[in-house]
């Protein structure tokens, strides 16, 4: 909005957020979009957590053929770009992983420790960004790390165990 974007201009929706649940249906997403457009305007689109709804795809390729319509798309496992979305945009889209930090990130931003205990840290913890800005107690870092392990390596390798079936 600093660079002259207006808010109509912008539609953000995250799918984790119980107030966009009528949205998981992809025609009324469509449609809620649509109603949202500005005439003659550039358009920028935020999808978070899309995966969420079934056939998003049909969406994303919708909008993406339309003129002066950014889209950006997130997802946290993945089937984001392994299913037929990858291929309705083959080499129109890029894509921007987010990985746990390096060990040289993760030590850069641990000033009160040294090396060999900030060494120690990133391997109790791992490198997520999250971890490696809060201020956490064991039980709250273990209690993140129980629900990325059981997100990212459960949950995603379940659905897509399901949708091959």
């Amino acid at each position: 909005m600093n660079h002259g974007v207006a808010e109509n201009q912008i539609i953000s929706i995250n799918f984790e957020e119980m107030e966009f649940d009528e949205l998981l249906d992809y025609k009324k997403l469509y449609q809620y979009i649509k109603e949202r457009m500005v005439d003659h305007k550039r358009m920028y689109i935020f999808l978070d957590e899309v995966q969420n709804v079934a056939m998003y795809e049909k969406v994303v390729d919708s909008l993406y053929v339309k003129e002066d319509i950014d889209v950006y798309i997130t997802g946290s496992n993945s089937y984001i770009f392994s299913s037929q979305l990858a291929t309705r945009l083959s080499g129109r889209y890029v894509e921007i992983p987010v990985l746990p930090c390096s060990f040289k990130e993760f030590y850069s931003s641990q000033k009160d420790l040294d090396k060999d205990s900030a060494f120690h840290e990133y391997m109790t913890m791992g490198g997520f960004p999250y971890i490696t800005q809060a201020l956490l107690q064991d039980e709250m870092i273990n209690m993140y790390m129980e629900g990325i392990y059981n997100t990212i390596l459960v949950k995603a390798i379940e659905e897509r165990i399901n949708r091959k079936q």
